[in-house]
Order: C-alpha cells, then sequence, then structure tokens
C-alpha cells in the first residue's frame, strides 16, 4: 500500500455541530503553543495533565480573546476564581488583575455600552502545571454569576480563515476513521489519550445471524450510498466485476459467521404497527433518523437513515438490537433506550413495515459468492485491523503514522484519501465528501503535531466533541441555539394523528444544556448518562434520556470542567434546623408557593396544569448549590422559555420582606438546607 498523508472530511461535522464557540484560546508552554475556539473562558487542570491537547503537561499560559455583546448599557462588577494568575483587559485596558487565590479581588464598578466590547483574559497557572480558572459579573439587577457562553460573540479570524479548532478536529478524525487501526503509532496510546482511540469497530463473530445476505453484499459495495454518515470505508471497486464478485464473494463469508437460514418477517398486527410509530414521534427519533419510508438522505443535518432496515435485519434481530445497541458494538452512536419487550416489538414493527418496498436501489451484483474465497479476501483486506471476527493478517500492509508526509496542496493527496483510482491505488475508499472538503478546507491536513497530541487529551475537549459525536444538539438546546428536534419533530407528528387529544399534556420541552457542567453534580450527571438513575426528573415527558453507558464517566467530568469546575456529588453541608424550617415555610404555599407545581417525596404538587416542576426531594443529589442560588433570583434570565416565575424584585431584594429581613440571598440559602434532606424532607 503507498504511503500517503492523512486529512479528512468535516462536512457531516460541520453541518452537526450546531452549538458555537465564541472565544479565541491560545495555550503555549515552553516553546508549543495551541490555538483554538472554545465556549467559555474556564479551565481545571490537574497536576501532570495538559491543559490542551496541543501542549505537553507542565505551567501553561492560556489566553482568551472574544467580544463581550450587551444588549443594554450595564455597570458591571467583574471577578474571578481559581489559583495562579490572571488579567482581564476591556477595550484595551486592564479592568482587573490577581494572583495566588483569585477570589480575592473585584474590579471597580465599570460602565459598558451596548453592543461588543473587545475583551481579553490571560490566565497563566500554578508552578506544577496545574490551574483553575472561571470569570464572573455582577450587576445590582443580578447577583454575582459565572458569565455564560451566550454573553460572547464574534470569533476571531486567524490568517483570513475562521478558526474552527483547527489541530481539533483534525485528530477527531484521524480517531472517528479508525486510522491508527492500520497506520500504526511511533508509541502505544496511554491513558492520556484520546478515549475514541480505544474505540471499537462492529464484532462480526455472529454477523450472519444479525442482518441478511443480501444487504450485506450492497453494504459492502456501496456504503456511502446505504448510510452517507458512515465512516466505513469501501473496501472494494463496484464500478468493476472483479469488485462486484468480490463484494458477493465477502458477503457470503460474512452471511456464514453464526448463519441463519433467511425468512421473511412475519405479518404485525395493525395496531402493534400504529403503538410503534407513537413511540418513534414520541421519543423524537427523527432528532436523528429520517423516516423510515424516505429515501432521500438528509446530508445537511447527517440523520440517519431507516428506509434499508427491513432489508438489513433477519427477523426477531431488530428487537434485540433495539433492546441492547451495545451487544456488538460498544462504541456505537446508538444510545440504549432501555426499551421493555413491548415498546421493541412495537418500533421493530413500525420501522420493519414502514421501511419495506422503500430500499436503497440495489447495484446489479452477483446474487451468489463464494464463502471461502471471502474468507481470504477479508484476511488479505486486513478487515480484523477492525473488526473482530475475521481472520487476522499479521503482514504490513499500511506505512505507521509517523511517516506519514504533509503534501503540498490537496492535488498531490494519494492513496485512501485520493480522489482517482489511479492516486489510491489498492488503498480502500473513503467517503467521498472528503475530496470536496480537501479542496474547500486544506488547512485540516494535519501535521506531526496533529500525530503527537493523539496521545493527549482534557476532559473538556472530549465533553465537546461528544457533544456532537453524540448528536446532543439533537434534542437539547444549548447556547441560544435550538434543538435539531424542534425543526424536525413535525415530520413524524402524523404517526400520531389517530390519538385524540395528544397534544394536551404537561409542557414537553426538554432542558437546555448551555449550563448543563455547572448546573449539576457530577455523579448525577455520570448516572444519568448510564442510564442508572433511579427515579426520572421529568416521568412526564414522552421523551426519555437514553443511556450512553460508553465513556459515561469521562463524559460527566469533561461537562463539569469544561466550566472551570472540579468533579463534584452532592452538597455535603451539614444541614441546619432553623434553616430548614424556614425554608419549609418559603416553599409552602404562603412562601414562594414551590409546591404548586413541585412535588415533594409522595405529596403530588398542588394544582400543576400546564406544567410541571421536578420533585424537591431529588434537588439536592442532582443541583449544585452554586447553581441553585443562580437559578432562584431570576430563572428567565437563565432559560428564557422557563415556566418559572422571577423570585427578586429588580433591586435584588426578596419578594417576601418579612422573612429573614427580606434578605433574597438568604432566604435561598434557608430553602437550600430544607432542600438537604432530600427524600427525608418533611412533606409541607
Amino acid at each position: 500500500m503507498t504511503s500517503r498523508p492523512l486529512a479528512f472530511s468535516i462536512g457531516f461535522l460541520l453541518a452537526s455541530a450546531t452549538a458555537h464557540a465564541d472565544l479565541l484560546a491560545t495555550y503555549t508552554s515552553g516553546d508549543q503553543s495551541d490555538t483554538r475556539t472554545v465556549r467559555l473562558p474556564a479551565l481545571y487542570v490537574k497536576k501532570g495533565k495538559p491543559a490542551s491537547s496541543g501542549i505537553a503537561p507542565g505551567p501553561f499560559t492560556v489566553t482568551w480573546k472574544t467580544n463581550l455583546q450587551l444588549d443594554a448599557r450595564s455597570r458591571l462588577y467583574f471577578s474571578f476564581e481559581g489559583r495562579g494568575k490572571a488579567t482581564l483587559n476591556i477595550d484595551g485596558e486592564e479592568a482587573l488583575s490577581s494572583e495566588g487565590d483569585l477570589s480575592t479581588a473585584r474590579s471597580e464598578r465599570l460602565r459598558l455600552n451596548a453592543g461588543d466590547t473587545p475583551i481579553e483574559i490571560t490566565y497563566t497557572s500554578n508552578e506544577d502545571g496545574s490551574g483553575q480558572f472561571r470569570l464572573f459579573w455582577e450587576e445590582r439587577s443580578f447577583f454575582r454569576e459565572s458569565i455564560p457562553s451566550t454573553a460572547f460573540a464574534q470569533p476571531q479570524v486567524v490568517n483570513g480563515v475562521l478558526s474552527i479548532g483547527n489541530n481539533n478536529m483534525s485528530r477527531r478524525l484521524i480517531a472517528e476513521h479508525n486510522c491508527t487501526k492500520c497506520h500504526a503509532p511511533d508509541k502505544p496510546f496511554g491513558e492520556g489519550a484520546m478515549p475514541e482511540l480505544s474505540n471499537d469497530s462492529p464484532d462480526l463473530t455472529t454477523i450472519g445471524e444479525r442482518v441478511t445476505e443480501s444487504w450485506l453484499r450492497q453494504w459492502i459495495a456501496q456504503p456511502h450510498t446505504l448510510k452517507p454518515t458512515t465512516t466505513m470505508p469501501a473496501m472494494v471497486d463496484p464500478s468493476t466485476d472483479e469488485g462486484k464478485q468480490q463484494a458477493a464473494d465477502l458477503a457470503a463469508y460474512l452471511a456464514s459467521l453464526g448463519a441463519k437460514e433467511e425468512k421473511s418477517h412475519a405479518a404485525f398486527s395493525p395496531d402493534l404497527i400504529k403503538h410503534g410509530g407513537q413511540l418513534f414521534h414520541e421519543l423524537g427519533c427523527v432528532a436523528c433518523h429520517t423516516l423510515p419510508d424516505n429515501k432521500a438522505p438528509d446530508l445537511k443535518n447527517s440523520r440517519h437513515p431507516l428506509n434499508n432496515i427491513a432489508w438489513k435485519f433477519q427477523p426477531s434481530q431488530l428487537e434485540l438490537f433495539l433492546k441492547n445497541p451495545q451487544a456488538h458494538y460498544n462504541s456505537i452512536g446508538m444510545p440504549d433506550f432501555r426499551f421493555s419487550d413491548e415498546e421493541a416489538s412495537a418500533l421493530a414493527a413500525y420501522l420493519t413495515t414502514a421501511s419495506k418496498g422503500h430500499e436503497t436501489k440495489p447495484l446489479d451484483l452477483p446474487a451468489k459468492g463464494d464463502a471461502t474465497k471471502g474468507k481470504d479476501l477479508a484476511k488479505t483486506l486486513h478487515c480484523a485491523a477492525c473488526h473482530t471476527g475475521p481472520e487476522k493478517n499479521d503482514s504490513p500492509f499500511a506505512p505507521p503514522l509517523a511517516s506519514l508526509s504533509t503534501p503540498k496542496d490537496v492535488a498531490n493527496l494519494n492513496g485512501c484519501l485520493a480522489e482517482n483510482a489511479e492516486a489510491r491505488g489498492a488503498a480502500p475508499r473513503l467517503n467521498p465528501t472528503l475530496w470536496k472538503d480537501l479542496h474547500s478546507l486544506p488547512f485540516l491536513i494535519p501535521t506531526s503535531q496533529t500525530f503527537a497530541s493523539l496521545h493527549r487529551d482534557t476532559p473538556a475537549e472530549f465533553a465537546e466533541r461528544q457533544f456532537t459525536t453524540q448528536r446532543c444538539f439533537a434534542c437539547h438546546d444549548r447556547d441560544g441555539q435550538q434543538s435539531l428536534l424542534a425543526s424536525t419533530h413535525q415530520e413524524s407528528k402524523p404517526l400520531i394523528a389517530h390519538i385524540e387529544g395528544h397534544d394536551e399534556k404537561l409542557d414537553q420541552s426538554r432542558p437546555h444544556l448551555t449550563h448543563i457542567g455547572e448546573m449539576l453534580n457530577t455523579t448525577y450527571i455520570e448516572s444519568m448518562l448510564d442510564g442508572t438513575v433511579k427515579e426520572r426528573a421529568r416521568p412526564w415527558l414522552d421523551m426519555r434520556m437514553p443511556a450512553f453507558h460508553h465513556n459515561a464517566n469521562k463524559l460527566a467530568a469533561g461537562l463539569t470542567r469544561l466550566h472551570g469546575i472540579a468533579p463534584c456529588g452532592p452538597d455535603e453541608t451539614k444541614r441546619d434546623p432553623e434553616l430548614a424550617k424556614t425554608g419549609h415555610i418559603l416553599a409552602g404555599q404562603t412562601g414562594l408557593a414551590c409546591i404548586i407545581c413541585h412535588g415533594v417525596n409522595d405529596t403530588k404538587p398542588l394544582a400543576a396544569f400546564e406544567v410541571q416542576g421536578i420533585d424537591l426531594d431529588q434537588a439536592h443529589q442532582r443541583l449544585r448549590p452554586e447553581y441553585f442560588h443562580r437559578w432562584m433570583p431570576n430563572p428567565l434570565r437563565i432559560t428564557p422559555d422557563s415556566k418559572m416565575p422571577r423570585y427578586t424584585l429588580g433591586d435584588g431584594s426578596a419578594l417576601r420582606p418579612d422573612i429573614l429581613n427580606g434578605d433574597a440571598k438568604k432566604q435561598f440559602q434557608a430553602l437550600w438546607h430544607y432542600l438537604l434532606a432530600g427524600p427525608d424532607m418533611k412533606k409541607p
């Protein structure tokens, strides 16, 4: 196989990465430097760990540049949190500088006009390379809070090109395309490397039991046509008679692995099909998938097509897949919805019935293949480099990662990235959208620095990548940008047209993710991602949070550190009985009337009609106390579409002047002490 450079497509990623990043961050350590765009001027770095994948562990400096966007003239105080050394410049002038314990200083009250004001923050770590930094502001109309990502605007321009985290994008694509399975790194990836580099690929040991041979033939011949978002390369050339026969031979071999006789799908009852369609709509499946009767791919939103479902799965296998998507592919993007037997049967019935007759146009391939030849071909093509099942081939077949050179321009690309067959040679054919992106974004071609950075990663960078990879944006708003489901959910609404009064339900909006790492305890985030939460926070929602078992702990830690916060569990503050009594009163109907919409233990809310709140006994396990105190004064400031009212007056004073001298902060503290009891709270 010819030595070749590496470069990758970002078309799908740019289409799906809906969250913006509006600060230009430059990390430096010694002679190493890394520039990327980020959402927040925040970090939490432990000793011995890198602040960025682009620099080695050790003492570092980071500079964030952006514009602070204000809707109206404001008189603001600024402050820091963390340890190290930090300076804030606003419109070219120093506004605040602090060293050591950064929380001890606060700026003068500054008057800033509406519009965009340039700011620059420089932070230097502790001498041992550890560091923590957060940026806060406050005004008369709101208490001290970390500056939200929505307050930053207009990414900076570097060398005439909008920065999108070039190095980070390149290394991400190397991992997602499994490049290092063929191109061996110069040294083994250790514990601190990108977690995605250890991802697996589908286990083919029993593939013949699960999918049909006819689908396998077409998949091997045209993977990018059947699933435009796939990173599976085309290992044969279906434009030649030899390639067509190879597809048939490989399919015959794979179909023999755990083979079962292909049978027709049993007929499903109309009621079961309708129930499956209802589930498809209520669970918001169209956020990630096009409808099963739709042949046209949605390249813009990178949604996975379902029109080949009936053709692909052997009878009963789709139900098994839905109940345990990770059974044969631990790193699969499909999460675990923890379907019951009834739900899996209904959903399988709908998908199978609706997709039948809408299959992608098949290529003209041989109807039969030679399994023995297919087995030998699988070994020759080194299928076992990625997949368990085929026989391994230990002979060298691809140049090591360190030997790959960067071409002068994209026209010199060869091997698996080449557009024409002559330059590609015997290499596999990657997704065709690569070539368009390479010509439009040639700066994405990785360098030696990119290869070196594969051995380093940070929890925060991992969390940002996972936001796109796991398609969190599909169901959740973040940074003021609507979820994909908001624009696609109407597509599946006809599936529930037969259900009278279906829309007459409690509010079905889903939580925003702008503040997720600052809002929830890390332990709760992990249990939510891993599907081990004992009680659903919002049981009235038709949709449910699926489980992302793979790397749930790493993702939870990363989401917290994105906000410059150390991973944490529930608040261990000792409950003050007197404050708790006052909090009990505040939660009651004569206080702030929390129990109108919120239940407590087994006591239901008094009058939750259009909207319902999360049970108060869950607050302590879920919420970080800092976020609780941020939320209470004015929930609408954090979540504009929240149904919660404001609990302070315009000057920050409390709504109840007769409790704790009208001090809103003290009232919220009392309410928090009441919530600290969790399930042991007294019923109001």
